[in-house]
């Protein structure tokens, strides 16, 4: 069972790999015609396929359910991996346009790796479902606030160059149509979600399909409005909908909850006021 899984995320990883230098190789030539109608479906089936195996990819690396320290030794293979790759685009030793979209794949799948593993690993801190549901809604409003008025909204202004570096690019073929990034955090909190829907037996398929669709959904809204959309809402939404039943807090825990999102709240107001104005 275990050689199959690792096989099934072998095969989404290759999968993703070719879709990332198919996508890029068509937009490089510019090969797709200049219709509205090919356009438009370009860019659906690109957006579509790459998100699937991305997303697919992360949660095949939690579907494997490793021991921890068998994540930490992936986390660090793939961060040296990581490393490596970079240190060869950073250099320039390449210099062939078909490898170097090939090692720039390898880089954002390496990323994936790595941010899988980590996520992978921080989801055995939980130990009971319950303490999903506070994770998730959390998650998703410091997410929803440092996109749009926090860090990461100063960082995409200031050094739009750093945030691309720690990124996933989610390429369009469309010659002059911009694609989008889903940052590496994101995919942290991916693998800690569904490491804990596999642990304790959730639903994972609901989970998987409808922030499947929300994530699609908001990425497409990223490249025709460019707006900036944190990614951990709808795949938080997602997960606590999906799994909403199997939560069983008592009264006290959600006032306990509740109080807590208020003082976050509160702290992420008066952080965008006096600090990140």
């Amino acid at each position: 069972m275990r050689f199959r899984r690792m096989g099934a995320c072998a095969a989404i990883a290759a999968v993703y790999v070719a879709l990332s230098l198919l996508v890029a190789i068509v937009s490089f030539k510019h090969i797709v015609p200049r219709t509205i109608t090919f356009l438009i479906l370009a860019t659906v089936f690109s957006l579509g396929s790459i998100m699937l195996a991305q997303f697919g990819f992360v949660v095949s690396v939690a579907r494997l359910q490793m021991r921890p320290s068998t994540a930490a030794y992936t986390a660090l293979f793939s961060a040296i991996a990581l490393a490596g790759l970079t240190y060869l685009l950073m250099r320039a030793m390449v210099t062939v346009p078909l490898v170097i979209l090939f090692i720039m794949a390898l880089r954002s799948l390496s990323m994936m790796l790595l941010a899988a593993s980590v996520g992978y690993l921080v989801s055995f801190i939980v130990r009971e479902p319950n303490i999903l549901l506070p994770v998730g809604l959390f998650a998703a409003m410091v997410d929803f606030w440092g996109v749009n008025w926090g860090p990461v909204s100063k960082a995409i202004a200031k050094a739009p160059g750093v945030v691309a570096a720690v990124s996933v690019h989610v390429p369009t073929p469309v010659p002059g149509l911009p694609g989008t990034t889903i940052g590496v955090g994101d995919f942290v909190f991916m693998a800690l979600f569904f490491g804990i829907l596999y642990r304790f037996s959730m639903n994972v398929k609901g989970a998987f399909w409808l922030g499947y669709a929300l994530l699609t959904l908001a990425m497409a809204v990223v490249m025709i409005t460019n707006l900036s959309v944190p990614a951990l809402v709808p795949m938080a939404l997602a997960v606590l909908v999906m799994n909403m039943r199997q939560f069983k807090l008592s009264r006290d825990e959600l006032r306990s909850t509740a109080i807590a999102g208020v003082f976050l709240a509160a702290i992420m107001v008066i952080m965008t006021v006096f600090v990140f104005k």
